[in-house]
């Protein structure tokens, strides 16, 4: 163990023990790990920058290969010469087939830049666009608070990448939007003590556990949980939208509680979007099986199911939607707008959040949009291709978005 003392970033990347911990985390791996940091508390920063670069060598693995891409994106501009009335839905669909979650939100991306060129090259009304009266929007980012056991508050965006608190045995390092919880080597019997991160309207934040589990918190969103997990579950409260991979533990089942719900597993990967603005709370499992519980009732959910609740409903009732199009509820996480048939109200509620702004209706809608767009772009970006592919028009004036 000593050897890790004097390890670069690049020597923890070409680490073979480093990489089973990376790709392959279980919890002897995971206390081995935390040892280490504990033994030697100023590598922590190498790790968290050796992670993130094995961690973003292995999402880019997942793509297909270019000739794929390729050819689908010349499949796809066979069909952009027909009427631009059938742009909306052109080639989107069939392509989910075989493009990895990934891959398909880049070519959504692509396909419907591609669509819009398109349209404005070809329309009369090419320069009926977004009203901007005074644009003072900007994209969301990596931005959150921290509130520590003894009340204290850390500014997590403007804290630096560091050691930000010491919680009993467990030390909190802050790197580049992402949080990390390193339990030292005490025997477990810590005191118990709750943190909670809290993201912004226009905030999104990454959350390492003490137990491994990994975390991604959207816009608006907070998570309460212990600091470490020393009893018979672990248990964390969450308001908003997180997505969950769950280090696998039997002996210490995972618990989410979400206003009267919960979630339990033993180690997968699943969200929860449970915006108070949001008539429904949706569970939509990707990876294992969890049980979902409101009451006395409960449901299991395999991969691709979700569990529906309806808040206005104050019976216990849980509906299972099946085949759910898991790349378009992951599409926040991977820094991507992604909409199949979307309402335009719920778009909007999910632009209000990002980019922190006011949405105003001067009339009713029932439109829907199909495209996507990365959440990096601007907020004027994104509403431009709403606008060329349905019949709603928006102004933006300041941080107010009125929808006509």
């Amino acid at each position: 163990m000593e050897q890790y003392k004097h390890f670069s970033e690049e020597d923890f990347v070409n680490d073979p023990r480093f990489q089973e911990w990376i790709f392959r985390p279980d919890k002897e791996n995971q206390d081995w790990w935390q040892h280490v940091v504990a033994a030697y508390p100023d590598i922590a920063i190498k790790i968290e920058g050796a992670r993130k670069i094995l961690l973003s060598i292995s999402f880019k693995e997942e793509f297909p290969s270019s000739e794929k891409v390729e050819q689908a994106l010349a499949d796809v501009l066979l069909k952009i010469n027909e009427p631009v009335q059938h742009a909306k839905v052109v080639g989107i669909r069939p392509i989910y087939k075989w493009l990895s979650a990934a891959a398909s939100l880049l070519l959504i991306i692509s396909v419907t830049y591609l669509l819009i060129n398109r349209k404005n090259e070809n329309s009369d009304t090419a320069g009926q666009v977004t009203k901007i009266v005074k644009d003072q929007i900007v994209p969301g980012g990596d931005k959150a608070v921290l509130t520590l056991a003894d009340g204290t508050v850390v500014v997590l965006d403007s804290a630096g990448n560091k050691t930000v608190a010491n919680q009993g045995d467990v030390t909190v390092i802050n790197i580049d939007g992402k949080l990390s919880y390193m339990e030292g080597t005490a025997d477990g019997n810590n005191e118990l003590l709750y943190n909670t991160i809290s993201t912004p309207k226009g905030g999104q934040y990454q959350l390492l556990l003490a137990d491994g589990s990994k975390i991604w918190l959207n816009a608006a969103s907070s998570l309460r949980f212990p600091t470490a997990f020393n009893g018979h579950t672990r248990e964390v409260e969450l308001t908003g939208e997180g997505y969950f991979e769950v280090a696998h533990n039997p002996k210490q089942p995972f618990h989410v509680k979400v206003n009267d719900m919960e979630v339990a597993v033993l180690g997968t990967h699943f969200n929860i979007n449970s915006y108070s603005d949001e008539p429904l709370i949706k569970t939509t499992l990707t990876e294992g099986k969890v049980q979902v519980t409101k009451g006395t009732n409960h449901v299991f959910l395999n991969p691709g199911q979700q569990a529906v609740v309806t808040k206005a409903n104050r019976s216990d009732q849980i509906q299972i939607q099946y085949n759910i199009d898991v790349e378009e509820i992951l599409a926040w996480k991977n820094g991507i707008f992604s909409y199949n048939n979307r309402d335009i109200k719920e778009i909007m509620r999910q632009v209000a959040r990002w980019y922190d702004v006011e949405v105003a209706y001067e009339a009713d809608l029932n439109e829907t949009f199909t495209g996507g767009l990365p959440r990096s772009k601007s907020i004027t970006d994104l509403l431009k291709i709403i606008e060329a592919t349905t019949k709603v028009k928006f102004e933006i004036n300041g941080k107010k978005v009125t929808v006509k």
